[in-house]
C-alpha cells in the first residue's frame, strides 16, 4: 500500500509538472494527445506483465467451512467477533507453519478481519493460537461464504504440519450486546 501511494502521489506532483512543461513548449493538444499515447502503450505493459499474479488462483467458493451453531441468542449486527483456532504443530514443522500462517492471515485480512494474530503458548511448545476480529456477527457468517478455494488449499497444507491426531480446534467469542 506504502509503494502503490508513493507512485499515486509522485505522479499527482510530477505529472502536471511534465505535461505542462510540454504543453508550454509545445501546445496543450500535443500535450494531451502524447499523454494519452503513453496510456495507451502502458496499457500494452499491463496485459502482457500483470502485476498481481492473481490470475493462477483459483477464487472460486471452497464452502468447506462448517457453519457455526451458537447455543445463545445472536442478532446479525452483533460484534464484534473473536474467532481463535488453537493448533498443536509438529516440532519440526515449526517453521514451514508460521510461513503458512502468515498466507493465512493474509486471506483472513482479505476476507474482512480487521484484526489478526497467531501467539504461541509460552506453557506449551509447539502450540499455537490463532485469533482474529471481525465486526459483525453477519461478516463472520459472510466469510464462511467467501472462503476461496486457494484459502481451502493453504488450511490443507497447515493441516499437514499438525501432531498426528489432532486437528484444530475453533472458537467463536462475541461481545454482550
Amino acid at each position: 500500500m506504502g509503494v502503490f501511494l508513493t507512485f499515486f502521489m509522485g505522479s499527482l506532483a510530477l505529472g502536471p509538472a511534465l505535461w505542462g512543461g510540454l504543453a508550454q513548449a509545445t501546445s496543450i493538444p500535443v500535450s494531451i494527445y502524447t499523454a494519452s499515447g503513453c496510456l495507451i502503450v502502458a496499457a500494452f505493459f499491463t496485459r502482457r506483465w500483470p502485476v498481481s499474479g492473481n490470475e493462477k488462483l483459483d477464487h472460486t467458493p471452497a464452502k468447506h467451512w462448517k457453519k457455526p451453531e451458537p447455543r445463545i441468542s445472536i442478532t446479525a449486527q452483533q460484534g464484534p467477533v473473536m474467532v481463535t483456532v488453537l493448533y498443536r504443530v509438529q516440532p519440526e514443522a515449526r517453521e514451514e507453519f508460521l510461513r503458512a500462517m502468515e498466507q493465512l492471515g493474509k486471506a483472513r485480512r482479505r476476507d474482512g478481519a480487521w484484526e489478526w494474530g497467531i501467539m504461541e503458548n509460552i506453557r506449551e511448545e509447539n502450540c499455537f493460537q490463532e485469533f482474529y476480529l471481525v465486526h459483525t456477527w453477519l461478516d463472520h457468517l459472510r466469510q464462511h461464504e467467501r472462503i476461496s478455494t486457494q484459502d481451502a488449499l493453504i488450511q490443507a497444507k497447515i493441516h499437514e504440519f499438525l501432531e498426528e491426531g489432532t486437528r484444530p480446534e475453533v472458537s467463536h467469542f462475541i461481545k454482550n450486546p
